[in-house]
């Protein structure tokens, strides 16, 4: 996150070009490596039936019944989402790709690099296969975006946003007013006020987000199940939005946080004042 804002406001004091993009199925074209420790997936239920119905002679004879149900083990070729180490493989594959062509990683962060284009610094941030880039010159970008279709764009074309607003990581960069990057999250904080089940009057609002003690626990009723389970989805969705544009509501959410487990009718109300 602080490379993307530090490199953002570079970005808009020199007025460079701005991109930002996905890479389509990212995932499945990353290799799982070839280390003689074999990835097996275990494959139950409607997949199977899906699976055998596209390949009837390849996943056919290999389906086995367990308890009543059909199974078929598989060997992992290619990273698929939910795999924890996807997203490494990935990264690491991407990062020999651009070191590939000139860009050089930032010490302090591997998802950062540089590369010096005509005299002027190319810069790439990306999490995972979302990335942001920025040049002075616009040509620059563009002959990327043809590496990235060329390397990247086999299960999908790498579609780009250019201009002056990005959406990015969750959050909006605006580019529009000179020297200056303006960083929101307005899209989400406005759905956590429309999601929120208690629907709140305009006139409900409070000067700051904390109540006197945020820590007191109080001894109010706890919640019922169903009420804490909206309680920990929406603290869940603050605090994603006080790591990233809101560090005003971090003290607030850093409290109801260690509530989570076991919230009472008072931690309701300090998240209905949040």
């Amino acid at each position: 996150m602080e490379s993307t804002f530090l490199t953002s406001i570079i970005d808009a004091k020199e007025d460079g070009d701005v991109v930002s993009t996905d890479v389509p199925n990212a995932f499945i074209q990353t290799p799982v490596p070839d280390d003689n420790k074999k990835v097996t997936m275990k494959i139950t239920g409607v997949l199977v039936h899906l699976m055998v119905e596209q390949a009837p002679e390849v996943c056919g004879p290999h389906v086995v019944h367990e308890n009543g149900k059909k199974v078929l083990c598989v060997a992992v070729l290619k990273a698929p989402y939910g795999m924890l180490v996807s997203s490494l493989l990935w990264c690491n594959k991407f990062k020999k790709d651009l070191e590939g062509c000139g860009f050089v990683f930032n010490p302090h962060d591997p998802c950062a690099a540089n590369k010096m284009v005509n005299g002027k610094q190319h810069t790439i941030r990306f999490h995972v296969d979302d990335l942001m880039c920025c040049h002075v010159d616009p040509k620059i970008n563009t002959e990327f975006l043809k590496w990235l279709n060329s390397n990247h764009g086999t299960c999908g074309e790498v579609k780009a946003t250019r201009g002056k607003i990005h959406e990015h990581l969750g959050m909006q960069f605006n580019y529009s007013k000179p020297g200056c990057v303006i960083i929101g999250m307005t899209k989400h904080m406005k759905a956590m006020v429309d999601d929120f089940p208690m629907k709140l009057k305009p006139s409900d609002t409070t000067p700051m987000p904390a109540a006197s003690d945020p820590f007191a626990k109080g001894d109010s009723p706890f919640l019922n199940k169903e009420q804490a389970e909206v309680f920990h989805t929406f603290v869940a969705k603050a605090l994603f939005a006080c790591k990233r544009t809101r560090p005003d509501m971090q003290p607030t959410v850093a409290a109801l946080c260690t509530r989570v487990k076991e919230p009472n009718q008072d931690d309701w109300n300090k998240l209905i004042r949040l």
